[in-house]
């Protein structure tokens, strides 16, 4: 819980948040490159964030 509460104080959103893997965390530097969302059939899928920071 912790954790999550640091990535809000950072500007993550919570759909970039919740969409995160280990994968994503290298030597401590979170890397967002996805979201979760729910699709309009009401089920939570994992999709490439709106936004690419280099």
């Amino acid at each position: 819980m912790k954790m999550y509460m640091g990535f809000a104080m950072i500007g993550l959103r919570r759909r970039e948040i919740c969409a995160l893997t280990y994968e994503d965390i290298v030597d401590g530097i979170s890397h967002v490159h996805s979201d979760m969302v729910e699709n309009p059939e009401g089920r939570w899928i994992i999709k490439e964030t709106l936004y690419l920071w280099g």
